[in-house]
Parts: structure tokens; sequence; C-alpha cells
């Protein structure tokens, strides 16, 4: 039962989600189960039917075989004399008849002086060669009267299928079917063979249906490989030697269970895993009663079943199905609603357009719907409440823009642009200030103490806004006022860094640069405080940075020293002052303009003036933000010297 503050959204959408998670599982499980169990007894039947044809095509050609060496047996005894060129015709027409016999021999028996000099001969064979079929008399008659071919046939008085063998001198497999024929009295006279050929075996296997992944197996009556991919087994293991072999447990007794389902000469299946991958397989497999050959297949499991898999990624659209069909009973519970819903938008529409007296639709009773229009009805007096309020707030954020344009205004008066100072001095020098927000804490300043020196300076307050340009005010008096009564950077530096220190509760510092030119010695005295180091640009117009002494920024440390170092610059040459919101632009990838990209620029371009020089340079930096918002305050300063200096550079 749902609970009766359950709402009827929250109701539909129980439905959906229970109804699609039912039908998922049903159709996924019941159409694992169901159809894994058609289908892999669909596999079974398919391959065990496949080796049930391949058994009776075997037993067929065996079979014509043993018909036709007995049909020459009862030829052969139904004469008392048998002559050799009769008994060459004799065996000629068999392998003319039978293109899969090789070649076969009559032989009398080894005593039987009587028949051969009866005869004419002792064993004669036919044999083919090419296109040709040949005859000669046996000359290994020792062997040959020793081999199973002629022994067991006169022991047992019936014919017999000798085991398979490989013929290195015709490269090819072969059988041999060796029966007894009789003379007038019955008594044995000798043996009649054929030699079967194996390849058409071989080649009907290998044309088996059985997939990418599946191969033919083919054992003799001993179980020794006569056809299996593992070709160092062929002719020299067998189940059993391999089960001997093995030295897992699991491998060694599923060989000989393997061995012992063949030896039943039944046709079957057995899941085996293959010694060589660890892989999981399935045998298919018949035996040839006659000649004991067992024909099989194996196939990995993944095959077996993968037609299983096929379906059971069917399911996930099954399933898909399933849930578009339970949307129609949700659609039709939202029709029932929807009239009622409608009227309530129209009514928003008027209020959202600022009609806060438009009337509300009218719903009876106290159900979900009445519930809405209720609450709409609240936050529509609320609504007006807060446009009133957002009214008055919009209106302070205004005066505070407003403010804040002024205090941009107050900043950028406070930084010197009396840039023609200098120009009488041999001294090109230009400066630019782009704070991120409407003010900012970055700084520069310069001025001319004397006739022959130029101060300058460039800094950085940490954080930005307000509270960054109010300390950015401070730093830039105090460092000015120092400079100009002392005249030495490292020791202004330092004074202004305890001076900051004991008036800085919000716990802001500034990076720093400063120094002192001459403009007739072309000298130029500096000193850092942790600031980002110039870049000078010598007369050839090859930039580098300056090696700038580290120190901490001013307002860190309360006794922090600064030192003093000495240059010369040369007549052409310009130094390049920046802030860190130059180098740490970055662009809508995220990555930043950096140091390196910053003195390439400089290498690459650095002639003309010193405005249109920053002008440039900030250019190629926006380029590269490429409309990324300004993360940093940039501020940059460069004043080139005009005066050629003969002094050694220190």
């Amino acid at each position: 039962m749902i609970h009766r503050n359950f709402t009827l959204f929250s109701y539909i959408l129980l439905i959906i989600l229970f109804s699609s998670t039912v039908v998922l599982v049903l159709v996924f499980y019941t159409n694992r189960m169901l159809m894994s169990k058609i289908l892999f007894a669909s596999q079974n039947e398919t391959y065990s039917a496949l080796i049930h044809t391949t058994m009776e095509e075997v037993v067929s050609q065996f079979q014509s075989v043993e018909s036709t060496v007995d049909y020459n047996i009862r030829l052969f005894s139904s004469s008392t004399d048998q002559q050799r060129q009769r008994s060459v015709n004799l065996l000629r027409r068999t392998l003319e008849s039978h293109p899969s016999v090789f070649g076969s021999v009559i032989i009398f028996l080894q005593d039987d002086k009587a028949a051969q000099d009866k005869n004419g001969f002792k064993a004669i064979y036919v044999w083919r060669e090419g296109e040709k079929i040949l005859s000669s008399d046996r000359t290994t008659l020792d062997e040959d009267y020793v081999a199973p071919w002629y022994v067991e046939p006169i022991r047992t008085k019936k014919g017999i299928w000798c085991e398979p063998y490989y013929d290195p001198q015709v490269n090819v497999l072969m059988v041999t079917y060796s029966a007894p024929f009789f003379d007038e009295k019955g008594h044995v006279a000798g043996v009649i063979t054929a030699d079967v050929t194996l390849d058409w075996l071989e080649s009907l296997l290998k044309s088996l249906p059985l997939g990418q992944t599946g191969e033919p197996i083919l054992l003799s009556a001993s179980q020794t490989f006569l056809v299996y991919s593992q070709k160092e087994w062929l002719f020299k293991e067998t189940l059993r030697s391999l089960a001997d072999k093995a030295t897992d447990p699991m491998n060694r007794r599923m060989l000989t269970e393997l061995s012992d389902a063949f030896r039943k000469k039944v046709t079957g299946r057995l899941r085996v895993i293959r010694p060589v991958n660890k892989e999981a397989a399935w045998c298919y497999y018949g035996t040839d009663i006659k000649a004991g050959l067992t024909i099989g297949c194996i196939l990995p499991e993944e095959q077996v079943f993968d037609t299983v898999h096929r379906i059971n990624r069917l399911t996930p659209c099954c399933s898909l199905i399933g849930m578009l069909l339970l949307l129609i009973p949700a659609f039709w519970i939202a029709r029932q609603i929807g009239t009622p819903l409608s009227r309530l938008s129209a009514a928003a529409s008027e209020i959202s357009q600022g009609n806060f007296d438009s009337e509300l639709p009218k719903v009876a009773g106290t159900g979900e719907i009445a519930k809405l229009v209720s609450s709409f009805d609240h936050m529509r007096v609320d609504l007006q409440h807060y446009i009133n309020e957002t009214t008055e707030t919009a209106r302070a954020q205004e005066k505070l823009a407003s403010e804040l344009n002024v205090a941009h205004s107050i900043q950028a008066g406070m930084v010197p642009k009396n840039f023609e100072l200098f120009s009488g001095h041999g001294v090109d020098l230009f400066a630019m200030m782009t704070p991120a927000e409407e003010v900012g804490g970055d700084l520069y300043d310069f001025a001319l103490l004397d006739d022959e020196t130029i101060y300058f300076c460039i800094g950085d307050v940490s954080g930005k806004g307000i509270p960054a340009s109010l300390f950015m005010a401070v730093g830039k008096t105090l460092l000015k006022s120092t400079i100009q009564a002392i005249r030495n950077p490292a020791v202004a530096l330092k004074l202004v860094n305890k001076e900051l220190m004991e008036y800085n509760d919000a716990a802001l510092f500034i990076t720093a640069f400063c120094g002192l030119y001459n403009t007739r010695t072309g000298e130029l005295v500096f000193s850092g405080a942790g600031h980002n180091p110039p870049i000078l640009i010598d007369s050839s117009g090859t930039a580098r940075f300056v090696d700038v002494k580290p120190a901490l920024p001013l307002a860190i440390v309360d006794q922090q020293g600064y030192e003093n170092q000495h240059t010369r610059m040369e007549k052409g040459e310009a130094l390049f002052l920046y802030t860190d919101g130059a180098t740490d632009a970055i662009n809508p990838q995220g990555k930043y303009f950096g140091s390196k990209r910053l003195l390439e620029e400089l290498n690459r371009s650095n002639s003309g003036s010193s405005s249109d020089l920053n002008n440039e340079k900030m250019a190629r930096i926006r380029e590269f933000a490429n409309g990324a918002k300004q993360s940093d305050d940039i501020t940059m300063l460069l004043f080139r010297s005009g005066k050629e200096s003969n002094s050694e550079r220190v």
C-alpha cells in the first residue's frame, strides 16, 4: 500500500522503475536459462551428427575395401591353378577400382613349397607409382613372415585391420587390411592384403565445418595420434603416454578419462581441458569398430557457447523494448492529470510576465493537484517579496559597481603616465597595467630624481581586488618616498619591508623589483624582493633573463635583508619588467603562457618604441588566452637606453 503522502509523480516513477527492473530480470534470466539449454543441446546434436556422418563415410570406405579383398579371396580360392599373371591382373583390377588402395599383396604360406612352385611365385606385390600400376615379387619375405599383417590373419583365420603407419617413401599415412585365403581342403594357403592410403581421411577431417578454432583428431586403435594440431605428438604419443608424462593431476585424470571413453568404441562427447593452453573445450568422437580408428573434433567451449553469448547480448535490447512498452501506462496516467496542469501552466506564464494578480485554476478536493495549486499560490506571494528584495539588492550592487569604477580611476591615477619625462635624457620608457578585476594589486612607478638619475620599480601584491589595491598604494608610496631620501634600492626595500610588517594584519605581501639608472654613465643599480627576473635586450636584439639574487617578498619576514646589484646598459639596450600575470596567462586548454614563451616573443620581436613593444606583447598574451578569463593582474614596464657608454659592464 502506497503511503498517502507519496506524491503522484513519485508513484509513477516507482511503477516504471519497478516494472522495468522486473522485466529486465525476467527476460535476462529466462532467456539465459532456456536459450543456453536449447542452443547447447542443438550444438551437441550438430557436432555429434557431424562425427556420426563422418564415421559412416569412413566405415563405408573400409567396408568397400574389405568386400573387394574378400571377393579376391573367393576368386583366388575357387581355382586350384593361380598363375602369376592371373594374380597380377586380379590385384591390378583391385587398384583400378579403388583409388584409395595404394598397393596389394598375395603371399603363400612360408612352408608351402608346393603351392609356391605350382603358381610360380612366393609373394607378389602390385602398387601405384604416379599414374602407373606396377608389380614385382616381394624380396623381404623374412620380414613379411613375422609382420602382423601376415601372422594375425593366419592365426585368427579372419581378416584384420593393422595399426596405421606413415610410409616415408610415398609421404602418406596408410592402413593395411589383410585376410587369409584357403586351399581346396579349407586350410589356410596364404594372405591377401590391401594397403589403403588415409590422405582422403585427413582431407575429410580437415574439411569438417569446425569454425576458426575447432580442430579434428584421428587416433589409431592403440590411441596413437595420427592427425592433430600438436605435430610433435603424431605417430609418437598416445593418450596413455601423455597421461603418464602429465605432471598436473587434473591433466592426468582428464587424459585417462578420454582414453577410457575412446576404448568403449561408441560415439559420444566429453568436456576436456586442453593440456597445452589450459583452455576448456568439448571433444566429440566416434570409433570405427573394425579398423579401430577414433575420429573426433575438439571445439573450444567459447565457440560451442558462441551462439548463446550472442543471444545474451541481445537481451538488453529486449529489456529496452519492454521498458518502452511500460511507458504506455505512465503516459495514460500523465494524460489524466494533464488538463488541470495545463491551466496551471497558463497562469504560471502570466505570473512569469509580472502579472502576479493572475487567477489560478480552481481545483476541488485535497489531491495532489489541489496541493500543487495551493503551493503555487504561496510561491507567487513569496516570489513577489523576493523580486522586491532583489530590486533593492540590484540597486546596492549598482552603487557598489559605481564606487569600484571610481576606485579604478583613482588607482589608475596613482601610477605615473608622463612617459615623455625622460625623452630629453636619452631614455624611452613606457608602462601599462591591466587589472584582472575593477581594481588590482599590481604596481609600477618611475621618477626623475635629478638630472642624471631615473628611479623605476614594479611590484605585485598577493591577491586581487580592493585589499590588494590598498596594500599596493601603501607599498608604492613608502617605496618612492624612501628611495627619494636614501637613493639605495636595497636599503629602501629593507626599510619598506619593516614598515609594512607593522601594519599587515591581512597577511599580504609584495614582490618588487626597483632600480636606479644613471643616464650619464649608463650604470644600473637594482635590487629584487622575490619578483620575476627582468629581461635584458642587448643592442643586437638578443633577450635574456637578468640574474637577480634571490630574496623574500616584502612583508613576510621582519629582518629580511636585500642586496644591490650593478650593471651598465649600452646604447640601444632595453630592460623589460613584468608581473606574473603575464607569464601565468592561461588559455582554454589549460596551458600557461610561461616565461619561456615570453622570452621567445622578445627575441622574435624587440624593435620599435617602448610603447609599441609593450602593446605588442600584451596583444600576444591576449591572443594566446583566446578569450579565456584573465586570472591575474598584468603589468609591464620597459625602458630603452639611448645613451652610449664606453664603460665596461660589471
